[in-house]
């Protein structure tokens, strides 16, 4: 858990510093305070901060666990734990329970998740994921026959590989391709 800064507000509330980004309070239950972002209005910023008040500092833990949910891979469990970890024990009391933060991190992850397209022209391949992490092409091609539509995902060096094998020998697992594949079930 870091600890956050308040600062005072032009009206005398205090605003709470999250990394420059700031938030107003919006209510507090015991020595739980919850924030909302102050650009809420303005641009439709949605993000809420939570903090526990001990030691007369405020500290700052569900912006963690969504931060961790949106950009780690690993399981709730594991995201979880990671938290419990980096908090003192005398504040772990003041802890969501862990049905409520397995919630947040599912409902983190599904804001994530690209929704699934409906006809191949909505297909767009990010730019990101047309390149490996070396930056090396991966969509090596993108053609359309007809209304057929064909994305070739390879590296340069996997294609040589192919050319010079005698046999190829297939399998995969297609339960994660859109349903507008019906082709590669």
């Amino acid at each position: 858990m870091e600890i956050c800064e308040l600062i005072p507000s032009q009206k005398g509330k205090d605003k709470l510093n999250v990394h420059g980004y700031l938030f107003l309070q919006n209510q507090s239950r015991k020595n739980k305070f919850y924030w909302r972002c102050d650009q809420r209005i303005s641009i439709s910023c949605k993000e809420t901060a939570q903090t526990v008040f001990v030691d007369g500092q405020h500290y700052l833990h569900v912006s963690t666990l969504k931060q961790k949910a949106g950009t780690s891979r690993d399981k709730p469990a594991q995201i979880i734990q990671s938290i419990y970890a980096s908090v003192d024990i005398n504040n772990a009391q003041s802890m969501p329970s862990k049905d409520a933060m397995r919630q947040q991190i599912k409902r983190v992850r599904r804001q994530n998740v690209m929704s699934e397209p409906t006809s191949l022209d909505s297909v767009i391949i990010p730019e990101d994921l047309r390149h490996i992490l070396n930056g090396e092409l991966f969509l090596i091609n993108e053609s359309e026959i007809g209304n057929d539509k064909i994305l070739l995902f390879t590296t340069l060096a996997n294609l040589r590989k192919l050319e010079m094998a005698k046999y190829w020998i297939m399998d995969g697992t297609f339960k994660t391709v859109p349903t507008i594949f019906t082709g590669v079930k």
